[in-house]
């Protein structure tokens, strides 16, 4: 049994969605970014946790967003389920 050392995070080492995973998750999202709204394709779709997967986040629950929404300037490293409808991700949507 491995101990965890004071200041490392202990990652999920599932670190990615399966396309699988990421084409229900956009089916059930009617082919839209889960963020911003905008159509997307399976290719353009990227698989969001709601805890950032560098924050100890599961790779559980895809989440199906479009690169700006998953990358810094977005969510991010942010909790989603907290970040989208908030004040900041409301300006961040007027930036797209």
């Amino acid at each position: 049994m491995s101990k965890k050392t004071a200041g490392t995070k202990k990652l999920d080492p599932r670190r990615v969605f399966s396309m699988l995973e990421k084409m229900y998750a956009l089916v059930m999202n009617y082919g839209k970014c889960d963020s911003c709204d905008k159509s997307i394709t399976i290719d353009e779709c990227q698989g969001g946790h709601d805890i950032a997967h560098t924050n100890e986040g599961k790779t559980e629950d895809c989440i199906p967003l479009c690169k700006p929404c998953n990358g810094p300037k977005g969510c991010g490293t942010k909790v989603y389920s907290e970040w989208k409808g908030s004040e900041e991700h409301k300006e961040f949507l007027k930036t797209l």
